[in-house]
């Protein structure tokens, strides 16, 4: 029921690609690179930002909390209400 995802506006693709083989990410990361659309839509504005985001598309928390500050207890608020 949770994806991640994350969205680079790094403007190098390569710097990219090199950062994830680093740190063996292995969710989607997609290049905003010059189409900065969903930037836009989502009024990220400083990085990183964290968003939660529903299966529609539509913000359910933002700024969402980070990975580090126990996000998972959201996770588990929002899978309960049936909410997301």
């Amino acid at each position: 029921k949770i994806n991640f995802v994350t969205i680079s506006g790094d403007k190098q693709e390569m710097n990219v690609y090199y950062y994830v083989q680093k740190n063996k990410y292995n969710w989607p990361f997609l290049l905003a690179l010059s189409d900065y659309d969903v930037l836009e839509k989502y009024d990220v504005k400083t990085y990183p930002i964290f968003l939660l985001i529903d299966e529609s598309g539509n913000i359910v928390d933002y700024p969402a909390l980070k990975p580090s500050q126990g996000i998972e207890m959201r996770f588990k608020q929002l899978l309960s209400k049936n909410s997301f």
